[in-house]
């Protein structure tokens, strides 16, 4: 299933896209949302006129996997025998 809702980090500008296409932010939490078509639609045209293949300018972030770090489990030593 396909998340509904993107962010759009920008290598070019090492930084977030803000709300509606609003130029860039640095925090997460104020960076704008995106639907799957328009966040694909504004990494493509980016992209496409990028020379650079091995870094693209903007990449697509699900929402729902942008915190997925923080949620990981620790890891328990109290099953580490001795």
């Amino acid at each position: 299933m396909t998340p509904k809702t993107f962010l759009i980090w920008s290598n070019e500008h090492n930084a977030w896209w803000g709300p509606k296409e609003s130029g860039y932010v640095k925090a997460r939490r104020i960076a704008g949302r995106y639907s799957f078509e328009d966040a694909l639609r504004i990494c493509l045209d980016a992209n496409l006129t990028n020379g650079d293949l091995d870094q693209p300018y903007e990449c697509m972030v699900p929402v729902d996997s942008s915190s997925m770090h923080s949620a990981q489990p620790k890891p328990s030593h109290s099953n580490v025998s001795l």
